[in-house]
């Protein structure tokens, strides 16, 4: 299989989506929207009399990404996924506005794909992520005030990279106060701790009250595995009202 492919489908070890196929592109506010049918479930598709059980509509966004090894731009999907998506730009209030805001961390290496809005899904891009040691601390700081709704801080598509949970978010409002936000879970439908894999596209999500944020600050620390010290986080998306 060519580098690069597939753009949207089923992995080695993908057990949350199966009958991947007949997707259409929408085009709209700047995204490419993949709308694709799969299995309503994935690992039994028929019951106990052998009659299919059906499929469901399956929405997630494409992006055009620099391959290097190509030498060109691709299409790389952010899925498929089973887990809880932002909204299409189109049709909501609140937008991610991640890529707005000027990153500083301790990161290793990566630190520039943590706000490109596109978290890793297919292995020949599962090098595209801000890789930390012991623990990861990152910062966003915006130069105009934003209205945060959520934050989302999504995982490694790597069992051995992936976080458990997010220590601490701390929101810096406009007139210097702070809000902090500790503990926040990893769900866990997004990880099969027995076989040791992630079900790709899942993240930490924090939602609060609309927040006037100036700077996030968010401290990563807990692991699913505990073999090695790597923390690697794929994508931050910072919901903003639009």
């Amino acid at each position: 299989r060519e580098v690069g492919n597939p753009a949207l489908g089923i992995n080695a070890t993908n057990d949350y989506m199966a009958g991947t196929g007949h997707h259409n592109f929408a085009y709209a506010d700047g995204e490419i929207i993949a709308v694709y049918h799969a299995h309503a479930n994935p690992v039994c598709p028929h019951d106990e009399q052998g009659r299919f059980l059906g499929r469901v509509i399956a929405v997630d966004k494409m992006h055009f990404v620099r391959n290097e090894k190509l030498g060109y731009d691709i299409l790389v999907g952010n899925g498929p996924t089973a887990s809880v998506q932002p909204n299409a730009r189109v049709n909501s209030k609140f937008v991610n506005k991640a890529n707005l805001a000027r990153v500083s961390s301790n990161a290793l290496s990566g630190e520039e794909y943590l706000t490109d809005d596109v978290f890793t899904t297919q292995v020949f891009d599962w090098d595209k992520e801000a890789r930390f040691e012991g623990e990861a601390k990152i910062r966003l700081e915006f130069d105009s005030v934003q209205t945060v709704k959520a934050v989302m801080v999504y995982n490694s598509a790597d069992y051995k990279y992936a976080f458990k949970s997010v220590d601490e978010i701390v929101y810096t409002l406009d007139n210097g106060e702070q809000v902090y936000v500790s503990g926040v879970k990893c769900d866990e439908n997004n990880v099969n701790t027995d076989k040791k894999f992630m079900r790709q596209g899942g993240s930490a999500i924090a939602v609060t009250k609309p927040l006037k944020v100036k700077a996030i600050d968010i401290t990563v620390s807990k692991k699913y595995d505990k073999e090695n010290s790597e923390i690697r986080i794929s994508d931050i998306a910072v919901l903003c009202r639009k």
